[in-house]
């Protein structure tokens, strides 16, 4: 029995240990570029900014992760991350803006953030991924009136990913979704 329990061990070693040592560790440079990138202040261009991040990695999420985790981002900064996390619109850039979301220590107002950019990136894509999570925040004292009113965006077909235009009264910052609004 005791052979078994060893080998058992010495087995799932051989096995985490590679995979451990092969696994994408963060190129401090590259990490270091995409925080000045985020980090700009004014009239930024986010569209500019997301194709100056798109070509230092070819999966700048995890950098833009750990940018967020790092101390000293300030709150324009998170909401510009979540924003550039939701357009590279993978699995990973999914799953990284409903954890944000649900993380009660995150600040209110990057949360909501958070949930814009979910709904926005991936409201058509997956949409009832989008529904369900979004409609968990429903009855949530600072997150229910925004979580209720996406949804319903999204349902009415009021929410798009497509077109790129500037958000009202935003000068300067082209290429932001924006949710149509009917007349």
């Amino acid at each position: 029995m005791k052979k078994e329990s060893i080998f058992s061990v010495l087995f799932l070693l051989m096995v985490q240990l590679p995979t451990a040592a092969f696994a994408q560790s963060l190129d401090p440079n590259t990490k270091d570029k995409i925080r000045e990138i985020t980090s700009e202040t004014g009239h930024t261009n986010r569209d500019d900014q997301y194709a100056r991040i798109s070509g230092l990695s070819s999966d700048p999420v995890p950098y833009l992760n750990a940018i967020l985790k790092d101390g000293g981002v300030r709150v324009y900064e998170q909401k510009a991350i979540l924003d550039f996390i939701g357009r590279f619109r993978s699995d990973g850039a999914a799953s990284s803006l409903e954890k944000i979301v649900s993380d009660e220590t995150v600040h209110p107002s990057v949360r909501t953030a958070g949930l814009v950019s979910y709904a926005k990136n991936f409201g058509s894509k997956k949409n009832a991924r989008v529904l369900q999570f979004l409609g968990g925040f429903a009855n949530h004292p600072l997150l229910g009136k925004d979580s209720v009113l996406l949804v319903q965006k999204i349902q009415n077909g009021e929410i798009t990913s497509v077109e790129k235009t500037p958000a009202s009264g935003s000068k300067g910052k082209q290429g932001n979704f924006f949710i149509k609004t009917n007349p």
